[in-house]
C-alpha cells in the first residue's frame, strides 16, 4: 500500500494474515493504488522520503490463520488438512507471497531490510496507534476476515512445527518469536 496522507508519504508492505485488509480499509482514502499486498522488492520508487511501516506475527500463528483463511472465507484449501498445508509450503518450499518470510516483504532488490516501523499483529491496537501517530490520522481499525480464534500451538504436531521453525526462521530471530 502506498499512499499520503497530511503530507506524509508512507508504504505498508501488507503482509498477508497481519491486518493487511483491515489496514488497507482503514487507509484506503489515502491510497495511491489499490495494491493492499507489496512487497518491498515489488516497488520500483526510492522509498526514502516515505514512512515504511509493517506489522508482523507468529510465523505459526499467522500460517494456521492463513490456512484458517482457505478453509472459511475463500476455499482455497478445500480438502486439504492443515498438516498438508505445512507439508506443502516447507517441503515445495512455496515461494507464493502468503507464505513467504515476513523478513522478505520488507527487503529491497539487494536484501535490505527497508522499514521505519515494525508493528506487532499480538499488539495490533498498540501499533495501530503509533502509525496513526506517526500519519497524524484517527481513524480506528477494524478486523476483517477475521478467522475463528483458536490456541495455534494445539493444531500442530512437533514436526510441523518444526517446518515452520525452519520455514520462518528469519522471522523468528529477527522479531524474537517462540
Amino acid at each position: 500500500m502506498i499512499g499520503e496522507v497530511n503530507n506524509i508519504k508512507f508504504v505498508n508492505y501488507g503482509i498477508c494474515k497481519t491486518a493487511s485488509t483491515s489496514i488497507y480499509d482503514a487507509l484506503l482514502p489515502y491510497l495511491s493504488g489499490k495494491s493492499k499486498h507489496t512487497p518491498r522488492y515489488t516497488i520500483e520508487m526510492d522509498l526514502t522520503n516515505y514512512f515504511k511501516f509493517a506489522i508482523v506475527r507468529n510465523p505459526w500463528d499467522r500460517m494456521l490463520s492463513q490456512y484458517k483463511w482457505g478453509k472459511e472465507i475463500s476455499t482455497v484449501y478445500k480438502g486439504k488438512t492443515f498438516e498438508h498445508f505445512i507439508q506443502d509450503i516447507y517441503e515445495e518450499k512455496d515461494e507464493i507471497m502468503r507464505y513467504i518470510s515476513q523478513v522478505k516483504w520488507m527487503m529491497d532488490e539487494d536484501k535490505h531490510i527497508e522499514v521505519d516501523y515494525i508493528g506487532r499483529f499480538e499488539t495490533l491496537e498498540e501499533s495501530w496507534s503509533v502509525v496513526q501517530d506517526k500519519l497524524g490520522i484517527d481513524i480506528p481499525i477494524g478486523h476483517r476476515y477475521q478467522t475463528s480464534v483458536q490456541d495455534y500451538r494445539e493444531k500442530y504436531t512437533d514436526e510441523m512445527r518444526d517446518m515452520i521453525a525452519e520455514a520462518h526462521a528469519a522471522d523468528i530471530e529477527k522479531f524474537n518469536y517462540k
